[in-house]
């Protein structure tokens, strides 16, 4: 509790930040970590410094934990090439929380995320859900339209994905 309050207040990050590290880094159970996770993203892009930690736990075994930590780096928004990547990795976790979680971070980062959306666009099975993020990135996912007209080339027979790709 003390560790989510910490997040929500917003307290000095350089005193907070460091302490929910520590309760990443121990041995604490995986609710205590998700709460650490969930107080980490509260901070914001403050948290930057957390990123490569929250990049280690997506391979955890626990999806709630996975989930809370693409939530989190979303809310952090680090554009960096390796923090999108793992978010679009993280759209093929297999498990819903997870990739909605995902989606939503990327959607947030926008137009840093449109190169390695495009390239996700070559995946038959999650080309729907990345044209619905180029569509929530809007204008800034402009970079994107040459690939989208193209697709719409590939996918003649998918109507369900042509309207998405229109709607983009």
């Amino acid at each position: 509790a003390a560790a989510a309050a910490l997040g929500k207040i917003q307290a000095e990050p350089g005193t907070v930040l460091p302490a929910l590290h520590g309760l990443l880094e121990g041995q604490s159970s995986t609710a205590v970590r998700i709460v650490a996770v969930r107080a980490i993203g509260d901070f914001g892009p403050q948290a930057g410094n957390s990123v490569s930690l929250l990049l280690k736990l997506l391979s955890d075994d626990s999806t709630m934990l996975r989930a809370s930590v693409v939530d989190a780096l979303g809310r952090i928004g680090d554009t960096r090439v390796e923090v999108i990547e793992a978010l679009v990795r993280a759209l093929s976790d297999g498990h819903g929380a997870v990739t909605v979680k995902a989606a939503n971070a990327l959607s947030r980062i926008g137009a840093p995320a449109v190169p390695a959306l495009v390239s996700k666009l070559a995946d038959k099975d999650y080309r729907k859900l990345v044209v619905e993020i180029l569509g929530e990135i809007g204008p800034g996912a402009e970079s994107a339209v040459p690939a989208l007209v193209e697709l719409l080339s590939v996918v003649r027979d998918d109507l369900e994905l042509r309207r998405e790709v229109f709607i983009a």
